[in-house]
């Protein structure tokens, strides 16, 4: 005899209970990253700004840049790692509710399954999407375009004097 037997249902309610908060635990995490990145690509552009004239060595101007590029890389990376567990743990969720009956009609209600197909309420549009097909919609594509956006906003600033030499 398994260790499992006869305890089905609360092993199926333990996963679910742990990769529903793994769910939160990861978003908490790409939220907090995006904030902070932004806010510190904010504050050091503003810094930047008003300090120009301290700050017109090549080097220090580099250097700054190739700082934040690397931090913008290893942010990214975490996003995107993030993403990959996110993925993983959606579809624990979806087996262990299918597991549970949740998306079979007639199990808990009649003509009904408790989780609607997807074809019940996406578009047909977003149906060919992959992405939208996992269950979920994942955030991690815009923060990674928010956070490159921002150091290059910030390499704006930085060589701005530069630039508007050129124009």
């Amino acid at each position: 005899m398994e260790w499992y037997e006869g305890k089905e249902f609360e092993a199926l309610s333990l996963r679910y209970t742990d990769h529903t908060e793994l769910l939160r635990k990861l978003s908490d995490i790409d939220h907090k990253f995006f904030i902070l990145s932004v806010t510190v690509q904010l504050a050091l552009g503003a810094w930047l700004f008003e300090n120009q004239d301290k700050v017109n060595d090549w080097i220090v101007k580099i250097g700054i840049i190739v700082i934040d590029a690397s931090l913008m890389f290893v942010g990214i990376r975490l996003l995107y790692l993030n993403y990959i567990r996110r993925c993983e743990a959606v579809r624990t969720l979806k087996n262990v509710m299918e597991a549970l009956g949740f998306t079979q009609p007639d199990v808990y209600l009649a003509g009904r399954a408790i989780n609607p197909s997807q074809e019940q309420y996406l578009p047909r549009s977003l149906l060919t999407n992959r992405i939208l097909r996992e269950g979920f919609r994942p955030w991690w594509p815009y923060y990674k375009w928010g956070v490159i956006v921002s150091v290059i906003g910030l390499a704006f600033v930085v060589f701005g004097k530069e630039l508007m030499c050129l124009f």
